[in-house]
């Protein structure tokens, strides 16, 4: 064994790993026991009092992609601490790196499992877990109930962040961050896919409601902060199409249906007194909120719109908004009817 340690290793390697195993290793010299641990790929055998250890020396010797893979097959077994510390060690290592080809070699799903695993356990930070699923974000299938949607509804100060990473300032100038390019996707993803209104609830009666409270406070910090870090034009951008999700079901005055009116009062209010920028973010929201296109709905979209405009008594620029939404769908309406004509008349000739 002394005249050729990479034979040496390589029979140590093709071990399952155990405390025993470790004790002979490290009766080796210092390079032997460093080539052994940075090369581990096998996990243990199922001692669970060895698994610490195990996750220890692994990034001793910065193996993270080993005491990553371990964690992920194996999490519900470990400490949520541990689990938590591997997790900030793996993605800190490989931060200013394609973390596709890292974890392609683990498995996305398994790394779902592990977000769904933290999620339940109240002792975990709510903002470790905003910064995992950031990192994760494209990797994840089922994106509607992230906490980072929740950590972004209640502190305007993580948006504003996130929003300095990717988006230019009122100078036209960019924040330079030494990230890899697809943490920079994943956060364009996350700006163009935040729905959630601070405050946003769904009541007893399967209403949607704004407290109003919460509401206010949130949109007065965030301009505040806009404001100071010279980021108002793309703040007030965000912030139309942050509206623009506003959910219909809301009731002034009873809860009749009659009395329905969209948006909510507390968004009428912003709408009516912000930037004309919001308001245009808006509209460009709203329309984009449609998905798939069905020339037919246009006429009954074009009325609704047009109802509540009516209703919309309070605020008149925001009834300009619903007019303006109305009228653009019914002249997609009567485009469409023009179009059937056409392809009629052809067809008759």
């Amino acid at each position: 064994w002394k005249d050729n340690n990479d034979n040496l290793v390589k029979y140590l390697l093709s071990i399952k790993p155990s405390k025993a195993i470790e004790n002979f290793v490290n009766k080796f010299n210092d390079s032997i026991i460093q080539e052994y641990w940075e090369s581990i790929e096998h996990f243990p055998n199922k001692e669970k009092c060895y698994f610490n250890d195990y996750i220890d020396n692994c990034i001793k010797y910065n193996n993270y992609l080993s005491a990553m893979r371990f964690v992920v097959f194996n999490h519900k077994e470990i400490e949520f601490e541990k689990v938590i510390d591997v997790c900030e060690k793996f993605f800190d290592e490989n931060i200013n790196k394609d973390l596709k080809n890292s974890i392609n070699k683990i498995d996305y799903y398994s790394f779902e499992e592990i977000l769904k695993y933290l999620r339940k356990i109240p002792e975990v930070d709510k903002k470790f877990i905003f910064k995992l699923e950031i990192k994760l974000f494209q990797f994840i299938h089922d994106k509607k109930d992230l906490i980072l949607w929740d950590v972004l509804s209640e502190d305007p100060k993580k948006f504003i962040e996130i929003i300095k990473i990717f988006c230019k300032d009122d100078d036209v100038n960019i924040t330079k961050n030494n990230i890899s390019e697809s943490l920079v996707n994943n956060i364009y993803t996350i700006l163009t896919n935040f729905k959630k209104i601070p405050g946003l609830k769904l009541t007893e009666n399967n209403n949607y409601e704004i407290d109003e409270k919460i509401f206010n406070k949130w949109i007065d910090e965030y301009l505040k902060l806009a404001k100071d870090l010279k980021y108002t034009k793309i703040a007030f951008i965000k912030l139309g199409e942050l509206l623009s999700h506003c959910p219909e079901g809301y009731y002034s005055r009873s809860e009749v249906n009659e009395d329905k009116i969209w948006p909510h009062p507390c968004i009428s209010k912003i709408l009516e007194n912000g930037d004309q920028e919001i308001r245009e973010s808006f509209i460009i929201g709203v329309k984009n909120n449609r998905g798939f296109y069905n020339p037919g709905n246009e006429y009954e979209i074009a009325k609704k719109y047009k109802n509540f405009a009516e209703k919309n008594k309070d605020f008149p620029e925001v009834k300009k908004i619903l007019m303006k939404l109305s009228k653009d769908h019914e002249k997609d309406y009567k485009k469409n009817l023009d179009e059937e004509e056409n392809t009629k008349t052809l067809h008759s000739i």
